[in-house]
């Protein structure tokens, strides 16, 4: 039960972004943000069975030795996030000048964070380099109490993208929910197929598995930056 409900949503979303709006292709070079969560070692997996070039970021050090040891991903590789963006942005640089031969950019951004790390990565993009974003974990308020003026800072600093700029870059910024495809049984079903045929799919990592009456620790859990893998809700036949 757990293996099944972990896979599917993340695996899906995870294609969705990476192939059918960020066209992965081989030999391309991928940022793939929160890279230890379910969408980001999924994203991982698609990644190398097309061929292409990963660059992982997670929020702890800690998560660093799980994605050397499931993904074969070197250190230079790997990125624990700094506070700000500067920072980001050199960390950037220095992978893709680390690759054999250097990088001209990012091909594809899978961001599911947004906040100090969106510009860096738009910046890096490669000449018709495409940035998909699915999540703003930035926004998500940590602990049962929002700070709601930190929040309406945050939304007020949101990042903003300039449509004649982008013509001008050659750069595209696509955003997507999955949810919204709830009644597009067919293109699911194609994508489904495609995704189970291309990808030779490890089994999922459980980071963790809650019952339902212990949800608010799961999603506390989850808001503490800690997590690995998929974080499982179980729910009791009777």
């Amino acid at each position: 039960y757990e293996e099944g409900a972990a896979f599917l949503c993340t695996a899906l979303t995870a294609w969705y972004g990476l192939v059918k709006l960020g066209g992965l292709a081989p030999k391309q070079t991928v940022l793939v943000h929160s890279a230890a969560g379910g969408v980001g070692l999924a994203s991982l997996e698609i990644v190398a069975a097309h061929g292409a070039t990963a660059i992982a970021t997670i929020g702890s050090p800690a998560k660093a030795e799980m994605l050397q040891n499931r993904m074969g991903l070197p250190a230079e590789r790997i990125l624990v996030r700094p506070a700000s963006g500067p920072e980001f942005a050199e960390q950037l640089q220095q992978s893709l000048n680390s690759m054999t031969p250097a990088a001209e950019g990012l091909d594809v951004v899978m961001d599911s964070i947004q906040g100090p790390y969106f510009q860096p990565a738009y910046d890096k993009l490669a000449r018709g380099g495409r940035l998909v974003v699915f999540g703003a974990a930035s926004m998500t308020p940590a602990g049962d109490r929002p700070n709601w003026f930190k929040l309406a800072w945050l939304w007020l600093r949101r990042p903003m993208v300039d449509p004649l700029e982008i013509i001008a870059a050659n750069k595209a910024v696509l955003g997507f929910n999955l949810i919204w495809l709830w009644d597009k049984v067919d293109e699911i079903g194609d994508m489904l197929h495609s995704m189970m045929i291309k990808v030779p799919w490890k089994k999922p990592l459980i980071g963790k598995t809650y019952e339902m009456s212990q949800l608010p620790d799961g999603m506390r859990y989850l808001q503490s930056g800690q997590s690995v893998g998929k974080v499982v809700v179980t729910v009791r036949a009777d």
